[in-house]
Formats: structure tokens, C-alpha cells, sequence
């Protein structure tokens, strides 16, 4: 089986940070015997630097010429890789309307992974008919969480979404929590709350520093680099709060999981997400999740039982949630034991593969 495999984020060289969900999807397929013809104009670094191609657009006027320049070379790469293979698999709704558009050329069938929250929830009208138009037109729509499969069936009227999850890679590592903690210079004694992500909008850590100024005790390590990092260290001094919030800065993927089982409680509050993959990578490593009701909440965390879930901008559930860990010891570890065994056997990459595989299957056996 030869697939297209069509995708605005990948690992490269100094960006290794940029997709590793989509390379770790790649390369288990291949290991599957499938054949991947990538589709990925290269560059373009500063249309995929802030946290996606269509918040980089917003008041940029380089950006938005580099994004034609962007979509055109996209538009030749596709019927050109695409005409030697059987499917086309688009990443993101981008790629996909790209892909309807060149149909001619290629005459193949598409498979679209939904991946943008901010697709998804878009309130530009004019965006979302051509979302519409994206979602009915293809051959077969998947999306990554749940939750997310009733949004788009109650926003855009479309039933069958297909839900294949991410999977995540369950990293054990030589070192203790001690040892870890002392490689990274944190106090053993010190009670650390971690979140991680893209320094982005939606990912809400504006509203964690200030809940976070309400936390009598403990640290706050966010991990991660982006666009809104200069605004958060401005927020953080004007809270004073400075000597409590660590900014960790951008690290290697395979790094996170460290940080994380140095850690004691991860934290989650952004706004919008199809899946939100630190999340998976947090309960895999053990650690109590506070997250908002977004992407794989539902999914991963079972409230009461290995976390917390809250409204986005609840400022008062989320202040008492970490609080609730700082008081009890106890429950921190019984929900720890919780989030290990919650993933223990699900969201593996090698399922998350072979699922794909399936839905390539089913749809090559049906008619063009």
C-alpha cells in the first residue's frame, strides 16, 4: 500500500519540536509495510513557528505573501508525489482542501485527520463554509478525540467521524525522581506543578499565573517556547511572582517525559484542543492531571479518580484543584497509580498505525 502522506508539520533539522506526533505516526505505518510518499514543503519557518500556520497569518502581512507562495508550492507538490500512490491521507483541513482542489490530477481518493481546534471552532463564516466544504467532500473525516467527533457532528452536520486517537510512547527512564530532580536543580522537597506546550494563545497559560499567585506553596515549571513567552514573563513579574514560575524553554520531545516524572502534578488549561498530546504523555508518566474539558480530557482523566477536570477560565475550580494536591499527599499518589494504569493499554502508537491501515483498507474497497 503506497500512501501520500500530506502534512504542514514535521520534525525537521533545528525543529525537531514541530509535529513529532505526525513522525511518530509516520514511522510506525512504515514499520506496518506501508509505503510513505511525504508531502511537505520545506521552509516557510516562520509560517510554523506560532503555534500554526493561520495564527501566524493574523496582522502579518510577510506572512500572509509567504502563505501564497506556501499553497502554491503545496499545490504542485501534491498531484506530482501523489500519482504513484493509492490514498491520499491529509493532516489538518489545510491539506485536505488542497488536496480536493488538485483531485483532478491526481484522481485519488482522501482520508483527512481533523488535527486544528482552531478549524474546527473557526467563527469566520467564510472559513467555515470551506470547512463544510472540506468535511463533506472527502472520502472518509477522522479526528483524534471523542469530543471533537461531536463537535464537528453537532457544528457541521457531518455523522460517521471516524476516531483514531494518538498514541504515546510509556518512557521509563534510569533515573529517579531525585536523580532527575537534581539534573535539573529542583529542591527534592519542593511540591512542582508542570505544564508544557507551545507558548501559544489558546494554550491559556495567562490565566494559570494569575490562579497560580493564589497558590500559597510550590513551584510552577512550564515547559515550552512560542510566541506569547516574552507577554507570560512580563505577567509573571507584575504578579511577583517570578521566583515560583521556572520558564523551561523549548527541549527535544523525548526530553518532556523526563521533566515530567520529575514532577508532581501536570497542569492543562488551555482553551481549545482536538487532542493535546503533553496530556496523554502526562498520564503516561504517572503524574495527577488538572485539565480543562478539552480534546482527550474525557478520554484520559477520570475526575475524582487520576485528576480534575474544569471549564476553561474557571479560575476558582482550578485554584482549588491544586490546592487539593498540596493539602493531600495521599491522594497525589493514589492518583498517580490511576493515570499509569489508565493508559497502560490504550493509545499505542502501534494500534494507532493499525487503525489507519484499516480505514485505508476500507476505502480503497470502495468505488471512486
Amino acid at each position: 500500500m503506497k500512501v501520500a502522506f500530506l502534512t504542514t508539520s514535521f520534525p525537521e533539522k533545528g525543529h525537531e519540536s514541530r509535529g513529532p506526533f505526525i513522525k511518530h505516526l509516520y514511522d510506525h505505518l512504515i514499520r506496518e509495510k506501508v509505503h510513505i510518499e511525504l508531502v511537505l514543503p520545506k521552509g516557510y519557518h516562520s509560517l510554523k513557528d506560532q503555534g500554526g500556520i493561520f495564527p501566524a497569518l493574523k496582522g502579518n502581512i510577510i506572512n500572509k505573501i509567504l502563505f501564497c507562495a506556501y499553497t502554491f508550492h503545496f499545490l504542485t507538490l501534491i498531484p506530482l508525489k501523489a500519482r504513484t500512490t493509492d490514498i491520499i491521507h491529509a493532516n489538518w483541513s489545510y491539506t485536505a482542501f488542497l488536496a480536493l482542489i488538485t483531485k483532478p490530477l491526481h484522481r485519488k481518493k482522501i482520508l483527512l485527520t481533523e488535527r486544528g481546534p482552531e478549524i474546527v471552532y473557526t467563527k469566520n463564516p467564510i472559513i467555515k463554509h470551506v470547512v463544510r466544504f472540506v468535511y463533506t467532500h472527502v472520502d472518509t473525516l477522522v479526528t483524534i478525540s471523542s469530543s471533537i467527533a461531536a463537535d464537528i457532528t453537532s457544528i457541521y452536520h457531518i455523522k460517521n467521524v471516524l476516531v483514531i486517537p494518538n498514541g504515546v510512547d510509556r518512557n521509563s527512564f534510569p533515573e529517579g525522581k531525585e536523580q532527575l530532580r537534581k539534573k535539573f536543580n529542583i529542591p527534592l522537597n519542593q511540591f512542582v506543578f508542570l505544564s508544557a506546550g507551545r507558548l501559544i494563545k489558546r494554550k491559556a497559560i495567562d490565566q494559570l499565573l494569575p490562579i497560580f499567585k493564589e497558590i500559597s506553596t510550590g513551584d510552577l515549571y512550564i515547559v515550552g517556547d512560542g510566541p506569547e513567552r516574552a507577554s507570560l514573563e512580563r505577567l509573571a513579574q507584575s504578579l511577583d511572582i517570578t521566583s515560583r514560575v521556572h520558564f523551561v524553554g523549548e527541549i527535544l520531545p523525548a526530553d518532556v517525559f523526563q521533566w515530567m516524572h520529575a514532577a508532581d502534578v501536570f497542569v492543562f488549561p488551555s482553551s481549545m484542543e482536538t487532542g493535546g498530546n503533553v496530556l496523554l504523555e502526562a498520564v503516561a508518566s504517572g503524574l495527577p492531571i488538572i485539565t480543562t474539558n478539552v480534546g482527550w480530557a474525557h478520554d484520559v482523566v477520570l475526575p475524582g479518580k487520576n485528576g480534575f477536570i474544569v471549564h476553561p477560565y474557571d479560575s476558582l475550580a482550578f485554584t482549588q484543584a491544586m490546592q487539593t494536591f498540596l493539602k493531600n499527599k495521599t491522594l497525589q499518589k493514589k492518583f498517580s497509580n490511576a493515570s499509569i494504569h489508565m493508559i497502560k493499554n490504550n493509545f499505542k502508537w502501534e494500534q494507532c498505525a493499525k487503525n489507519y491501515i484499516k480505514a485505508y483498507t476500507t476505502l480503497l474497497s470502495q468505488p471512486l
